[in-house]
């Protein structure tokens, strides 16, 4: 046996994609654009999820769960209010979405997230 977050709490949605600019595609951390829209999630912000799958204009997101994202190399484990930082990264701060941050794998530059 080993540890696993996979399926915790996990919510996936269906939204539209923005397609103004580039489009998000499967693996990218997305952002809201417009009413049941989402868009890749600009530096300096914070996503509402991971594209997990794209058909045509629209995008099976995760909201909640576990994730592996990339992150800063000074994240620490912990409970955080979690967003990117300028270099598109996860990072914790004073603002962001809360989270519980299970496991930073710093060479890697990898993190495991439980959004709730």
């Amino acid at each position: 046996m080993s540890i696993s977050y996979e399926g915790v709490a996990e919510q996936v949605v269906t939204m539209k994609l923005d397609t103004t600019g580039t489009a998000a595609k499967e693996g990218d951390l997305v952002s809201l654009a417009a009413n049941n829209t989402v868009k890749v999630c600009p530096v300096s912000t914070t996503p509402v999820g991971l594209v997990l799958g794209v058909k045509g204009d629209l995008a099976a997101v995760q909201v909640a769960g576990y994730m592996r994202l990339p992150c800063a190399s000074d994240l620490a484990v912990g409970c955080a209010l979690l967003a990117l930082d300028s270099s598109g990264k996860l990072d914790a701060g004073t603002t962001g979405r809360p989270g519980i941050v299970t496991d930073v794998d710093t060479a890697a530059g990898i993190c495991g997230v439980i959004f709730c």
